[in-house]
C-alpha cells in the first residue's frame, strides 16, 4: 500500500496493488485507487494492453471515485492458464473479483475491446451496473474497417506462424465478435455514453446502430482524432466522463460531434 500526491490541492489517495486468483488459477491483478466510500468506477482496457493505458485518467478519477484498475486475463501482469482466451472467461474474472471486493453497484469504463467487455458483463450481470462509458467498442467484427480488420489478420497468421501464443491469443480475440443481439442490447435500462473518434478503426455507421439499439444511450463523435481517445484526447475526455458519471438526470439517445 502506498500513497499519492497530486498536488498541494489534491487530496491524498490511497493505491492498493492487489491480486485475484481465479476458479481455474489464472491470475488477476489490479489497482484499487481512490477515495474509498465512494461510488465504484472500474476501468477496462483494450487489446494487448494493461492498466496502464489511462494514465492520463488515473489521477482525476481518483480524487472523486474509488478506482479500479486492471491487466485483464493475459494481459500485463495478468495470467491465463487456458489454452484459450475468450470474452466470457474475461466477464467471469470481472465478476469473481466484484464478489471479492463486496461491491454491489459499479460503473465501468472501457475501450475498445474492454468497452466489449463491460457490454458482456451487463449483459450477464447487469445488477451490478450503474453506468457504462464505452469507447469504440465493436459488437461484431464487421464493425472493425476492412484494412484494419486485414492487417489484424496478417498479424494473427504471423504470430501463430511464430507459436507465440499469448500474443496469438490475444489478436483472436480482437476478431471474435460479442455474440449480443439487438434484444440483449435493448434490454440495458442504465445510462450509457458511447465515444468515437472521427477518424476511428471502428465505422462510425456501426456505433450510431448500436447507439439506436440501446435504451439510454449518447453517442459523441471526437473530431480530428482516431480510435484512443482517452489518451488522445485526455483534457475532453476526462471532464466530459466525470460530468456523466456525476449526472443525476435520465439519459435520452443523443449524437453530439464535437
Amino acid at each position: 500500500m502506498f500513497a499519492l500526491h497530486y498536488g498541494k490541492d489534491m487530496k491524498k489517495v490511497t493505491a492498493v496493488d492487489k491480486q485475484l486468483v481465479t476458479r481455474d488459477g489464472a491470475v488477476i491483478a489490479y489497482q484499487i485507487l481512490g477515495q474509498t466510500n465512494k461510488e465504484v468506477v472500474l476501468f477496462l482496457h483494450g487489446n494487448s494492453q494493461n492498466h496502464h493505458y489511462f494514465i492520463k485518467q488515473k489521477q482525476r478519477f481518483s480524487q472523486q471515485f474509488k478506482t479500479i484498475w486492471l491487466d485483464t486475463r493475459d494481459h500485463g501482469r495478468s495470467t491465463n492458464p487456458q489454452e484459450t482466451l475468450t470474452f466470457e472467461m474475461i466477464v467471469e474474472d470481472l465478476h469473481e473479483l466484484v464478489v471479492r471486493e463486496h461491491i454491489t453497484k459499479l460503473s465501468m469504463v472501457g475501450f475498445s475491446d474492454g468497452a466489449n467487455v463491460a457490454l458482456l458483463f451487463a449483459k450477464y450481470y447487469p445488477s451490478y451496473v450503474k453506468k457504462l462509458v464505452l469507447i469504440s467498442p465493436n459488437v461484431t467484427v464487421a464493425g472493425i474497417k476492412a484494412f484494419q480488420r486485414y492487417k489484424t489478420e496478417l498479424l494473427l497468421k504471423v504470430l501463430r506462424g511464430l507459436c507465440l501464443k499469448k500474443w496469438a491469443r490475444r489478436v483472436q480475440l480482437s476478431l471474435t465478435d460479442t455474440g449480443l443481439s439487438k434484444d440483449d442490447l435493448q434490454q440495458f435500462t442504465f445510462p450509457i455514453l458511447l465515444v468515437q473518434g472521427e477518424r476511428d478503426v471502428i465505422y462510425a455507421g456501426h456505433l450510431e446502430k448500436v447507439a439506436e439499439q440501446l435504451s439510454h444511450a449518447k453517442l459523441e463523435i471526437v473530431n480530428y482524432t482516431g480510435h484512443s481517445v482517452p489518451f488522445l484526447r485526455p483534457r475532453w475526455f476526462n471532464e466530459r466522463v466525470l460530468s456523466f458519471l456525476n449526472e443525476t438526470t435520465s439519459v435520452h439517445i443523443e449524437k453530439r460531434e464535437l
